[in-house]
């Protein structure tokens, strides 16, 4: 894992900290960006059970500058879902797959 992450509570300035120029990945418990939020500067993290955020993620943002894929198991395993740089996933459900609260490594794809 390169860069460092914090886990807390989403607040107005816990969404601002994601606005785009900040070169962040967030992570967000709830859809539409709300509940507790993961932070980080990391484009990298091999199993999110080491953030206490794993399989948490329902909404995210993306503004590393990056494509970053999302897998549902760590080591960057099974499953995924790529969300390019500046855009934002209100919620990790479609009409032919979910993947909420399922969230477990990611990396730049």
């Amino acid at each position: 894992m390169t860069g460092a992450a914090a886990v807390g509570s989403s607040t107005a300035s816990a969404a601002d900290a994601c606005d785009e120029g900040t070169r962040r990945l967030c992570l967000y418990e709830n859809t539409y960006f709300q509940g507790g939020v993961m932070k980080t500067s990391s484009t990298s993290i091999t199993n999110l059970a080491n953030t206490g955020f794993n399989d948490r993620a329902s909404s995210i943002r993306n503004n590393t500058g990056q494509s970053i894929c999302f897998y549902v198991d760590s080591n960057y395993r099974n499953k995924w879902i790529k969300v390019d740089s500046g855009n934002h996933r209100l919620a990790f459900r479609g009409a032919d797959w979910d993947m909420n609260d399922r969230i477990s490594s990611f990396r730049p794809c």
